[in-house]
């Protein structure tokens, strides 16, 4: 081949490749406006709803019995897991998954949400498979640990 069409294909291939990553920072780029977009959406709905049942719901620790009154607010969207980033922290809890649930804010309700945790959640002795809206006095067992929701 001549050094030319080499030199030629090389710059091609170059122009090709750095089309290729800005169209991936590109598309995420897209992706973390629009979820920074549903957060605020959420925070919305639930400033909407401070006059109502929402903001004043808690998660508290029922068992084990050592830490049991351990108390945790609710916001408009908290994690439950063994993560130390998470907002309801139950790292002593070896059968918990890192993220194992979520408690979000739907249509001015609260919800939870199993996140493809290995020993599942249960809301009132039964399996959480979709979300379920939560109400004062449900029990919520993440792992081997128990939560009430009260106010």
């Amino acid at each position: 081949m001549p050094p030319a069409l080499i030199h030629a294909l090389t710059w091609i291939f170059l122009g090709l490749l750095w089309l290729f990553f800005l169209r991936a920072i590109r598309a995420v780029w897209v992706e973390v406006r629009q979820q920074r977009r549903s957060f605020e959406e959420a925070a919305e709905e639930v400033k909407k709803a401070s006059g109502s049942n929402l903001s004043p719901l808690k998660l508290r620790i029922v068992e084990p019995q050592d830490i049991a009154g351990t108390s945790y607010e609710l916001k408009e969207e908290t994690t439950i897991g063994r993560s130390p980033g998470c907002g309801v922290p139950i790292e002593f809890d070896d059968f918990a998954s890192g993220i194992h649930a979520r408690i979000f804010v739907r249509d001015n309700k609260l919800w939870i949400e199993d996140l493809e945790s290995t020993n599942g959640t249960f809301l009132n002795e039964r399996e959480v498979l979709r979300p379920v809206q939560l109400k004062r006095g449900d029990i919520v067992q993440a792992g081997n640990t128990l939560f009430e929701v009260y106010r």
